[in-house]
Parts: structure tokens; C-alpha cells; sequence
């Protein structure tokens, strides 16, 4: 505004133009007054201005409201009051004939003091006057209550406002209302009531409607009474105790809907009723959950139920039917939810009475028939025109079944996010109050436009979908599921949106599923629903048993469609409990949904991931050596599961033993080992404990995939699932994950030594740490053997149509498998492992020279890289040459298995001809053909087949490695015989690699043996004999079990040579005498002489009493690993060593200790026992070659002494014992003659009761003559019927805890020393192929793999 007089011109163009007009008069006002600062008033400026107010006024008189207006603004803020009033005073007596104006204008000035000084006011009205009038007329306008005379209203006013009201044919305007008001002298707001009660009426059309709605909207009535207007009516209702009539709620609504009413101001913003009514029920539902899992002994209690759960149903009854009657608020909702026509205007009204979710749940679980059934038919009408709009069609490229989700065709899904985050706090209460259980339509209908939404977006982000998505799945649709009446068309649907997301987001959905997230509890109907199904499904497993397993199966299965965490987690605590429930369990899930089986694979990762805190238990036992109960029950039960349903998701196992492996935890490798052996089917490669390993099992490893299948258990093979074998297989080939596992695997294995069991915080037992490095080798080599060998698939082309199209398993291990140097440098792997890694590599392009790019990393000269891999000073005695032979083969390569290949071939020949020979077999009586055994002659024909097949392919192998052998470079870099030579090659290469698995130790064997017939230059075989010997002998003292076994594999094949050579002349002649290798150096003059039988004689007795002081040493010491490896070595060199009495009867005295009853370790004194037994069953069969014919024969006598004292012994026993049989016989003959209990027979007749009292007495003589010492002298029971018909045999089923007599299957074969020892580690047994009967743990107890007794 700019600070000057306007001119006169400027005014008059501007006239038609209000603001302008309205700026240039205050520019003359400013002008006038000075008000821009200066506190006195300028008189010129004061007098310029008034002249331009006037003319202008004169010329233009309708300008004098804009005067006014601004004399009143000046009066509020100008301090230079002088100016202002002398410009009134000019306007006033300059301008004559305005009294009208200055009567009703002016005198609206507040000020008086401004009018006294413009003269304005009489002599005889003084400012006194004026303001003590002004107080009055106030008083009157704002304070003093008028009482109308209603007789002034002339009543037919009203009649003809009712009437135009009313009148069908006349159209109610605002100037005809305006019209009765003004003739009639009617009251407003009686007029507006009268309104509003035509609105209420329910016969009022939309067009008399829209009509008092107009009015109301653009007349001159006071808006802000409504809201009194229908308090007061509401207040009225309540105080006779009447329900509001919805038609009234209506009415507030409408008015709402169309911005005439705020809902604030009609209902009140407190809800202590409702929190008062949601706490009778909060309260309640928590006593019934309470209840659920309480046992009431009082019969009538039960049936009368809790009295202080009844009283409080009675009092949640009266507060709900007061709440629904009485509050506006749910009057107001059920209208609101009841008009979808414009439904975001009807949601913001019910967000404006409920603006949280707290209160929506609360109401709508204490009124679900009303509000939440009418929020969600709301909700439903949205999410149906939704749903109309896209178009759904079931998958016609496949066949569809009832769990088919339905395929997108076309749609537009951009709107679904707003309709979820427009509607979020409904979904929410639907699903936290439980309303949306009963709508299954509706909740299908959102899983099918959330599915079209994901396919349509097609997110590549981490979770796999927008946050949107994310929460409504987490907070409404997931949870919802558990309050759902089973049905497993929900449950595909549900899958069908899950499936779409990665496996880690669908798990942290299953994670917040189990438990509150984000501070926010359960709701206490999940947990009610949760609680049912956990006992309901406690319940049903209470009844299931092998003959019923089908149909407690499906109740079971029924149970997991709504609560699968719960009833999974039932099943998992059982079974860790109760292992001999596995199989049934596994049987169970057949039943089961996908949904259902996913969220079982994440309960297994989550007991395993708990045990780290949130559920407190160890994976150890007390004795902080072996694994837990639980933690084996639950390696069993993932293997079995997983080859039963081995399309459930199994990567977040994996990803979390990754995990545990990067921290140096190893304890749940046996999960991995499970999925192998049992999903995977290659049982075959686990040698583990490799103490028990028979010699038919040891020739069978050393042939093809199929033979050590074939030898492992005596035949005895398991039915391979060869879709569950490729899914595990192509699981760790994604991502390498199997090579990464690898090569955790052995970096975890070189520093369990320093760590132990993966922490430092307190010492582990040497133990328990020897049981964690055997297991992660065994691991690690069955891994390796599943990831690089698909022999198996020869079988699977017979069975299912499984195979590998794009790449081969070998081509696919290449690409993922590092290079050597790297595996050495980056990864700092040993060298044994490394090489380990890279062998089927290197046999593969040993084969085949041309095979594809997967293998270029590999190709090439290994020299370079072998000479870094070993100090330089190694090189001064060996070749890079042999460090390459040597780690590169393996023992296929370098031993034919001919007589194992035969005896198998032999074995299933006669199978067949048994089998077929049954199949010829029609006559009569005889057992027929079956099914299972067509299956066996099938797979004995095609394993026969491949097995003939693999025995000439590996001949042919053999001999092409031999002639290389022979042909190649030398191995040791000087052709003169050095000891250090001889000592270098067994540090770098054989002591490092016979420790690490049987097959290695016999490789190292077959390979020392190839150099000696090789004759190679520069190497002695009997100085590596007594280098060797010396080097395993003190090796005894820092071995682990499996190190152990290792060794005595090779001390046994070591000393069938030594001993052949020691005591068969013809032996020595053609196999030592003349040859490079018996040759040895003098340590006085350093020349080489070749040793001569006498000589050899000699060092054989030196190793001879190496070995034994090493191993005496051993059983004689106070730790635990000592004896327990020296007892492992001694049971397997039993058949070959010792040959010497004296030596021998020094072990059996060794042993005594060991075998004594105060001895506190279990398991050594049972080996000790069983090696005992075996040693001497080995001097009996002459193993004890020095031994003379006398002691012989005086042993002989003395043991047929005992033999017949023995019998005498149990002859005298047996006699005594049909003394007592006979004297027992005849007490009870006479108690029961003369037993007063029982009738005498009468006229009446009794001899039903005589025959009844002589059969049970027959019966009971029966039995006492059945029972039998055997010839051991322990009791047994015939297998002869009773006398009521029933067997006398000890109950067999697998279920039942008992004895090795207890179990079905072969049993372990005795012999004359080894009677009554059932469980020595010695060769494996038929009960190898039967995991569900006794097994050994890590230290050689046998424990019981039945149940407890029920």
C-alpha cells in the first residue's frame, strides 16, 4: 500500500471494482491519520483527507458501508484517535441528510470514546450514558432468558408447515419456509426440530430428502443447534430407559454424510463402558483358556462348571445387552456399516467414533453379530467389486484338483494397496476380534487378489513383496488362519500366495505367527484356539499306534489346516521324547496340506535355532559327551521326513548349519548326515563308527557306488526315493552350496582342536571333541561322495524319469569346486582335504580329456602348485610326481575288489533262483508270488546286471593305473636308499592321509605294496615298515576313535604282509628276497645290505613288541582316549595279532583291570570284555603261532575240566529244580481241594467251577514245567501255546522297551567265546540295516532305541 493521497480520477475509473475502492479509501484514512508512526496527527494531511471522503461520498453513496468499516478497524488499531475523530466530524456536518446511516451504521462503532470526540453524542447521552446502556442492551440480548407467549405463534403456522411438509404434490423450497416463518411469526429452531423429524420419518422420499437437506444447507438456520437438538432426544430416551430408535440414528448420519453434523459433538468421546464390558470378557476368556489344560478330579464340578466362569458369563451377557442397547455409538455403526453407497465417506464416520484399533477390536468382539458381521459385509461389498472386476480361471495346462489356485487371466490390481491401507484398522479387528473366521469367502477372495497382485508385480526385492502386502499377511491373514474351523481349501489358498514369496519371508511370517511381535500380545482368542488344538492334538497322539496310524493321521492332518504350529510343535516334543514314534509321524504327514508341510520344515529349523536361548536346553547330556536325546530323535525324524515329502523347503536348514559351521559350532551336523543317508539314500557312505566295519563291508568300499551299496549291511538295502536323492542333490549344487559346506567342514575340523565344541569359555571333554572331528570327516566324505557320484541314477531310469538333462553331477561339482591353489592359499585347507576335494575332478579328466569348460579351472600342470604346497627342504627327498600319484588316486583306482565283486554277484544269483523258483511255483499251500518279492527279483536282476558291469569297467581301470604307475616318472628325487626319504614321504603323505577314513588307510596300504612290487628306486618297504610301526605306535596316544579304527585297519593289512613274510618261507623267497624294497641301511657304516630271513626275523620281533608296548601303554593309562584307541586297534588286528603266547597273555592280564566290576567306564569294560572274549578265540584258532604244542594241550585239559564241572553244575540245578516244580505242583493241587473260598459241589451243582479250578491248575503246572534252564543256566520260555490257546512268547512289537530278545530281525551270531556278549564292536552285523533296535554310542555303550513304557 502505497503511503499517498489517491487523486480524485483514480477513484472514479476505479468505482467498479470493490477492492480496488475499498485500497484507495484506506490510503485516505492512512493518509488522514499518520498511522504509519507519528504519535500527533498532521492537521494538513487530516484535512486533505477528510475533503477527498467527502466528495467521494457525495458523488458516490453506496460506498458508506465500506465508511463504516473502516472507521471501525481504524477505531480498533490507529492510536492517533484526534485525526480519526475529526474525520468523522467532517463527514458527519459536511454530508447532511444521513441520520438513517448514521443511526444504524455508525452507532455500531464500539467505541464511544471515538464518537464523544467527533461529537456525536448529546449533552444530555454523556459516555456514561453510552456505555451503561450498552450494558443493558447486552444484558437483554445475551443473559436475560425471554419467555415467549406461545399464544403469539399463531398455531396454524405450524398446521400449514406439517402440512406443506407432508404434501405429495407440493415441493418444500427455502423461500416458501422462509415465507411461513415470517407470516406466521414461527420459532427457528421449533421449525428446524420439524425438520429433522421429517427426515426421521421412515416415509420419507429421497426427493423430500434432498429437498430439506438443500434447505438446511443453504438457509439461515443455526446449524450448531442440531447437535443439542439431538442430545436432548437421546437423553430423553434414556431416561425412560428406551432404546434409541434407529431411525434417529439414521437421521444423524445422513446429516453427517452431508456436512451438517459432526458425529464429536452428538455422542459422547469416552467409552468407559465399553472398556468396563471388554474387561468381564477379557477376564472370562482368560479363566476358560486357564481351564482348558486343568484337570478336575470332582465329577459334578466338571459337569456344573466353574461357578466363578458362569458368573462371569452372566455378568458379560447383561453388560453386552446393555452396551448394544443403550451406547449411540453402536447405533451409529450399525448404520454407518450398513450404507456401502459412498463407502469411504461412511469409513471416515466410523473412524471419526473409533479412531484406533483397540476400540474396533473391542466392539466387535463383544458384538460380532452385529458389528463385526456388519463390518464385515462392508469390507466384503469393497473387496467384491474388487474382485468382480479381475478375472480368475483354473490352470487348464494341468490337472486341477480342488487345492488348484486359481490362475490370473487379466486384471487391474493397482487399486489394492489403497484398499488395504484405506481399510487397515478394519482388517485388523476383523482378524484380532475373530469375526473373520466366520467369512471364509471373504478371506478367499483376498488371498486370490493378493496372489494376482504378487504374480502381477512380480517384486524382486528381499521380502518378495511391497510392506503393504507384508503386514496384511503378517497381521490379518496369517494369524486369521488360526481362529478358521479346519478346511483344507483355505489352506491351499493361503499357500497359494506364500509359495510365491522366498522361503526366508515365509518364515519370518510362521515366526510372527508363533509369537507376539512388536510389543503387541496375542489376542486371547488365538490363544484360545491355539490351546484347543494343542490339547485336542495331545489327545489324538495319546491314541495312535501302528494299526491305527491312517486314521488318527487324518484327525491329525485336520488339526494342522488352522493351527499347524501348534500341533507341530506337539509332535516334535513327542518325538524328541519318544523316538520310536518317527515313522508313524512320517506316515502322518502324507495327510497333511503344503501349507501345513512348510510350516513343518520351519518348526524343525525352529527347535533347532532355539536350543541357542528360547527354548533352555543343551545338545548335550549331563555328561557333557554325548549328543542329547532330543537332538538325535529330531536328525532321525528331519531325514525321515524329508525323504517322505522331500519337496518341502529344506534351505534354511542348511543355511542355518552354514551359519553354525562359519562360528565353529558342529554339534547339529547330524541333521546334514540324516538328509544324506536317509533322503539322500547314500546310507552306504557312512562308515561311521568305522570300528565296526566288517571285511566284507571294507572289500565292497573299495569297488563301485553300487557294491558298496550292495556289501553295506549284508544287502540289506532301504528303498531309495530317487526324487528325494535329485532334490537334495540339486539343492546343494544351488548357490554351491554343497561346496561351500565342504569347505567350512574342514576349516571347522583343524580348529575344533583349539576350541573345541566352538567356544573357549570352558574345557570340552578330549571326548567329546574326538566325537566332533570324526563326525565332521564322516560328514564331509559322505557329502563328497553324494555330490560327486550319480551311479544310482542307473536305477532311477527303472523307476521314475528323474535325470539330469542339462549337466552331469561330476560337471556341475567342477564348476562349483575352487581350484587347488586356491583351496590351499585363500581357504588355507591342509593338504589332505584339499586334494580330497579335487580328486573326482581329477579322475574325471583322468577319463576323459575333453570334457567341458566347467573343468578348465582344473586342467593343467600341478607341479608349480605342489611345490608351494610343501616346503622346499621335501623336495630333497620326494618328486612332485609321487605327491600328485599319491593324492590323486584313490583306493577304486589302485585295487581291484575281484573276490567281493564275486561273493555279491554269487549272493543275488542265488536270489534270483530262489525267488524265481517261487515264481514257477503254483502249487497249492505254498507261499505265492508277491508283489515285494517281484520288486526284490526286478532290483536283484538290474543290480546283478550293473554290479557285472562295474567289476569289468574297474578291472579295466585298475590295470590302466597300474601300467602308468609302473611306466611314470621316478618318485623319490634320489635312487639311493635314505632314511630321511623314507621319513619325509611318511609325514607328508601316508600318516597324513591313513588317519583320515578306513578307505585312505587301506589306500595307503595297496599303495606302499604297489611301490614295493613296482620296485621302486630309492624306496625300502621294511625300512617304511619299521619307520611306519614306529611313527603309529606313539600316533596311539593322540588319536580319536575313527583315527583309530583308521590305523587298525592298516596295522591289519600291514601285518597280513609281515606275518605271511615272518612265518611262510616261500612267501619270503618270492615276495622279499632280491627285490628294492628289503633292503637296509646300517646305521653304524650307512651301507645298504639286503636283510636275510634271520634278519627279517628279528625286526619282526621288534615290531612285534613295539606294537605291544604301545598298546599296553595305552590300556594302562588313566585317559580315556588312550585305552579307548588302543581297544579299537587290538579288536581289529585280533585276527593277526599277536603271535606270540607271551605277548598275548600280557594283554589278557592288561584287560583284567579293564574288565573289573568297580571299573567305572561302561563302555571300555564292555570292549574290554568283548576283546577279551575275541583274543581268546584267537589263540584257540591258532592265531598265537609260537605258542608249543604243550601249553596247548594242557590249556585244552583244563578248559574240559571246567566245561564238565559246568554241566555237572546245571545238571544239579535243574534237578533241584523240578524238586521245587513238583513241590510247588502239589501245594497248589491241595489249596485248591481244600480252599474254603471257593463253593463245595452240592445237589445244586458246581462242576462247571471244579473243571474251571483243575484247568487253571493244569495251566499253572503247565507253565512252571515250560520255563527251562537253557544250557547257560538262564531261564527261557517255551514258544508253546498256553492252555487258553494263547502263545507263552515275549511280546516282539518294536514299540515295547526290552532286551535284543524283545526285537524282530537276525540276531548277532555267537560264538563258543563270545556267548552271551551280544554287543562287542567288533565286525558289523546283520542289525546294522535295523536302526530302530540297539545301537552303539561314540564310546561302545548300547543303549535301547524303544520307548518308555506307557
Amino acid at each position: 500500500m502505497s503511503n499517498k493521497l489517491p487523486l480524485r480520477e483514480e477513484f472514479d475509473r476505479a468505482l467498479g471494482q470493490r477492492e480496488e475502492v475499498k485500497e484507495m479509501l484506506l490510503q485516505a484514512f492512512q493518509w488522514g491519520t499518520n498511522y504509519q508512526g507519528n504519535t500527533e496527527p498532521d492537521t494538513e494531511k487530516t484535512q486533505q483527507a477528510s475533503n477527498f471522503l467527502v466528495e467521494v461520498w457525495k458523488a458516490h453513496p453506496q460506498i458508506e458501508t465500506l465508511l463504516v468499516d473502516i472507521l471501525w478497524m481504524f477505531s480498533c488499531t490507529s492510536s492517533s484517535c484526534k485525526a480519526l475523530s475529526h474525520i468523522l466530524q467532517a463527514l458527519v456536518v459536511k454530508v447532511p441528510g444521513r441520520d438513517i446511516f448514521w443511526k444504524d451504521l455508525l452507532g455500531t462503532l464500539p467505541d464511544p470514546a471515538l464518537l464523544g470526540s467527533a461529537q456525536l453524542l448529546s449533552e444530555a447521552q454523556p459516555k456514561e450514558g453510552m456505555m451503561k446502556k450498552i450494558r443493558k442492551v447486552n444484558t437483554e440480548m445475551y443473559y436475560r432468558q425471554q419467555k415467549y407467549n406461545l399464544l403469539q405463534e399463531e398455531s396454524q403456522g405450524y398446521a400449514k408447515l406439517l402440512t406443506l411438509l407432508f404434501s405429495s404434490t407440493t415441493k418444500l423450497t427455502l423461500e416458501m419456509l422462509q415465507a411461513h416463518i415470517g407470516a406466521f411469526d414461527l420459532d427457528p429452531n421449533r421449525v428446524l426440530d420439524i425438520l429433522l423429524d421429517k427426515l426421521e420419518d421412515g416415509n420419507t422420499t429421497i426427493d423430500e430428502t434432498n429437498s430439506i437437506l438443500h434447505i438446511l444447507t443453504q438457509g439461515e438456520f443455526d446449524i450448531a443447534k442440531i447437535s443439542s437438538l439431538f442430545i436432548f432426544k437421546m437423553s430423553a430416551y434414556s431416561k425412560k430407559n428406551n432404546s434409541i430408535p434407529s431411525s434417529m440414528y439414521k437421521t444423524i448420519v445422513l446429516l453427517a454424510q452431508n456436512n451438517l453434523l459432526e458425529l464429536s459433538t452428538v455422542v459422547p468421546t469416552s467409552l468407559k463402558e465399553l472398556e468396563e464390558c471388554y474387561k468381564i470378557h477379557e477376564t472370562l476368556l482368560k479363566s476358560q483358556i486357564s481351564s482348558l489344560g486343568r484337570i478336575s478330579l470332582n465329577s459334578d464340578s466338571s459337569k456344573a462348571g466353574d461357578p466363578k466362569i458362569l458368573k462371569n458369563q452372566q455378568a458379560l451377557e447383561d453388560a453386552t445387552r446393555s452396551l448394544e442397547t443403550s451406547n449411540p455409538i453402536v447405533g451409529l455403526l450399525e448404520v454407518i456399516l450398513s450404507s456401502p453407497e459412498d463407502a469411504k465417506t461412511s469409513w471416515k464416520l466410523s473412524c471419526e467414533l473409533l479412531p484406533d484399533v483397540s476400540r474396533w477390536t473391542k466392539i466387535c468382539t463383544l458384538l460380532p453379530a452385529s458389528i463385526g458381521r456388519k463390518l464385515c459385509d462392508f469390507i466384503k461389498s469393497e473387496v467384491e467389486l474388487m474382485y468382480k472386476e479381475q478375472k480368475f480361471a483354473p490352470d487348464l495346462s494341468e490337472t486341477t484338483t480342488a487345492s488348484t489356485p486359481l490362475a490370473i487371466v487379466d486384471g487391474d490390481f493397482e487399486s489394492l494397496e489403497v484398499l488395504f491401507d484405506t481399510y487397515a484398522m478394519g482388517f485388523l479387528a476383523l482378524c484380532q476380534s475373530g469375526c473373520l473366521s466366520h467369512e471364509p469367502m471373504l478371506y478367499c477372495q483376498l488371498c486370490r487378489l493378493i496372489r494376482g497382485w504378487m504374480i502381477k508385480q512380480a517384486d524382486n526385492s528381499e521380502t518378495g513383496c511391497s510392506a503393504i502386502v507384508y503386514a496384511l499377511l503378517k497381521s490379518v491373514m496369517i494369524p486369521s488362519l488360526s481362529l478358521m474351523p479346519p478346511n483344507p481349501a483355505i489352506s491351499a489358498d493361503v499357500w497359494s500366495v506364500l509359495s510365491i514369496l522366498p522361503y526366508s519371508t515365509r518364515y519370518q511370517l510362521y515366526r510372527d505367527w508363533s509369537r507376539s511381535t512388536g510389543g503387541r500380545k496375542k489376542p486371547l482368542l488365538q490363544l484360545q484356539s491355539e490351546k484347543e488344538a494343542g490339547k485336542a492334538a495331545r489327545y489324538t497322539l495319546k491314541r495312535l499306534s501302528k494299526e491305527n496310524v491312517r486314521d488318527m493321521g487324518r484327525q491329525v492332518s485336520k488339526l494342522t489346516h488352522s493351527n499347524p504350529l501348534v500341533v507341530f510343535g506337539t509332535i516334535l516334543n513327542q518325538i524328541e521324547s519318544y523316538d520310536n514314534l518317527i515313522q508313524m509321524m512320517v506316515e502322518t504327514v502324507r495327510f497333511v496340506t503344503p501349507l501345513s508341510l512348510d510350516v513343518l520344515g520351519y518348526c524343525i529349523l525352529s527347535r533347532l535355532y532355539k536350543s541357542d536361548g528360547g527354548i533352555n536346553r543343551s545338545r548335550l547330556k549331563d555328561d557333557g559327551v554325548n549328543m542329547s536325546q532330543w537332538l538325535q530323535s529330531l536328525e532321525m525324524f528331519t531325514g525321515s521326513f524329508y525323504k517322505k515329502c522331500p519337496d518341502v523347503e529344506f534351505r534354511g536348514i542348511l543355511s542355518y548349519l552354514v551359519h553354525r559351521l562359519k562360528a565353529g559350532n558342529v554339534l547339529e551336523l547330524g541333521i546334514l548326515k540324516t538328509l544324506i543317508k536317509t533322503a539322500g539314500g547314500y546310507s552306504f557312505a557312512d562308515y561311521s563308527p568305522a570300528a565296526s566295519l566288517s571285511s566284507h563291508e571294507l572289500g565292497g568300499r573299495a569297488g563301485s557306488l553300487v557294491l558298496k551299496r550292495e556289501t553295506f549291511a549284508f544287502g540289506i538295502v532301504d528303498t531309495l526315493n530317487f526324487r528325494a536323492l535329485e532334490r537334495v542333490r540339486s539343492v546343494l549344487q544351488s548357490q554351491d552350496l554343497g561346496t561351500t559346506i565342504l569347505i567350512l567342514l574342514a576349516q571347522s575340523r583343524r580348529r575344533l582342536v583349539f576350541d573345541g565344541a566352538g567356544t573357549t569359555k570352558e574345557k570340552k571333554h578330549v571326548k567329546l571333541i574326538a566325537n566332533l572331528l570324526d563326525s565332521c570327516q564322516v560328514v564331509m566324505y559322505m557329502l563328497l561322495e553324494f555330490l560327486t557320484t550319480d551311479s544310482l541314477a542307473k536305477f532311477s531310469k527303472q523307476v521314475t524319469n528323474s535325470t539330469q538333462d542339462q549337466k552331469g553331477v561330476i560337471e556341475t561339482y567342477a564348476s562349483s569346486l575352487p581350484p587347488l591353489e586356491v583351496l590351499l592359499n585363500k581357504y588355507q585347507l591342509d593338504p589332505v582335504s584339499a586334494w580330497m576335494f579335487c580328486r573326482p575332478v581329477f579322475r574325471a579328466l583322468r577319463r576323459d580329456e575333453t570334457l567341458g569348460d566347467e573343468f578348465n579351472p582344473h586342467r593343467g600342470d600341478r607341479s608349480s602348485v605342489i611345490k608351494e604346497m610343501l616346503p622346499t627342504e621335501v623336495w630333497k627327498d620326494l618328486t612332485p610326481a609321487l605327491i600328485d600319484t599319491f593324492f590323486s588316486l584313490s583306493l577304486y583306482d589302485i585295487f581291484f575288489p575281484e573276490s567281493s565283486y564275486k561273493a555279491e554277484i554269487t549272493r543275488l544269483n542265488d536270489v534270483d533262483q530262489r525267488l524265481s523258483s517261487k515264481k514257477n511255483n503254483h502249487q497249492p499251500g505254498v507261499i505265492q508270488f508277491s508283489r515285494e518279492d517281484e520288486i526284490t527279483f526286478e532290483r536283484g536282476k538290474l543290480t546283478m546286471a550293473v554290479i557285472s558291469e562295474d567289476m569289468s569297467v574297474q578291472k579295466k581301470h585298475c590295470e590302466g593305473i597300474h601300467r602308468q604307475i609302473f611306466t611314470s616318472e621316478p618318485f623319490f628325487a634320489s635312487e639311493e636308499i635314505r632314511v630321511e626319504s623314507i621319513q619325509t614321504f611318511i609325514t607328508h603323505c601316508i600318516y597324513p592321509r591313513c588317519r583320515i577314513s578306513p578307505d585312505d588307510a587301506a589306500y595307503c596300504v595297496h599303495f606302499i605294496m604297489l611301490l614295493h612290487r613296482k620296485k621302486t628306486k630309492g624306496f625300502s618297504t621294511l625300512h617304511f615298515f619299521d619307520e611306519f610301526i614306529r611313527v603309529l605306535c606313539g600316533s596311539l596316544y593322540s588319536s580319536t576313535e575313527d583315527e583309530a579304527a583308521a590305523m587298525g585297519i592298516l596295522l591289519l593289512e600291514l601285518w597280513k604282509v609281515i606275518s605271511r613274510w615272518r612265518y611262510n618261507d616261500d612267501a619270503f623267497s618270492d615276495e622279499v628276497a632280491g627285490m628294492p624294497g628289503a633292503v637296509l641301511v646300517e646305521e653304524e657304516s650307512g651301507m645298504c645290505s639286503e636283510v636275510s630271513k634271520d634278519q627279517y626275523r628279528c625286526l619282526y620281533n621288534k615290531w612285534h613288541a613295539a606294537v605291544g608296548r604301545a598298546t599296553i601303554g595305552c590300556l594302562d593309562s588313566y585317559e580315556y582316549m588312550h585305552v579307548r584307541s588302543s581297544l579299537v586297534v587290538l579288536n581289529r588286528m585280533v585276527e593277526e595279532y599277536p603271535t606270540k603266547p607271551k605277548l598275548g597273555q600280557k594283554l589278557l592280564n592288561a584287560l583284567d583291570p579293564l574288565q573289573d566290576e568297580s571299573y567305572p567306564l561302561q563302555d571300555i569294560k564292555t570292549t574290554a570284555h568283548a576283546y577279551g572274549t575275541l583274543l581268546m578265540k584267537a589263540r584257540s584258532e591258532g592265531v598265537w603261532k609260537e605258542e608249543d604244542a604243550a601249553t596247548i594241550k594242557a590249556r585244552e585239559e583244563k578248559e574240559k575240566a571246567e566245561t564238565a564241572e559246568r554241566k555237572k553244575r546245571r545238571a544239579e540245578q535243574l534237578a533241584e529244580l523240578h524238586l521245587d516244580t513238583e513241590k510247588i505242583n502239589k501245594e497248589i493241587g491241595e489249596s485248591g481241594r481244600s480252599s474254603s473260598r471257593r463253593p463245595q459241589n452240592s445237589a445244586g451243582g458246581h462242576e462247571s467251577d471244579s473243571r474251571r479250578s483243575d484247568g487253571d491248575r493244569n495251566r499253572i503246572s503247565g507253565d512252571r514245567q515250560q520255563s527251562q534252564p537253557n544250557l547257560e543256566g538262564r531261564w527261557e520260555r517255551s514258544n508253546s501255546t498256553n492252555a487258553n490257546g494263547h502263545s507263552n512268547k515275549r511280546d516282539r512289537s518294536p514299540l515295547r522297551r526290552g532286551s535284543d530278545d524283545d526285537h524282530p530281525g537276525p540276531k548277532r551270531q555267537r560264538s563258543q567265546q563270545n556267548s552271551g556278549f551280544n554287543f562287542e564292536p567288533g565286525p558289523r552285523s546283520s542289525t546294522r540295516g535295523n536302526q530302530s533296535h540297539q545301537q552303539p554310542s561314540r564310546g561302545g555303550i548300547y543303549r535301547s532305541r524303544g520307548p518308555p513304557r506307557r
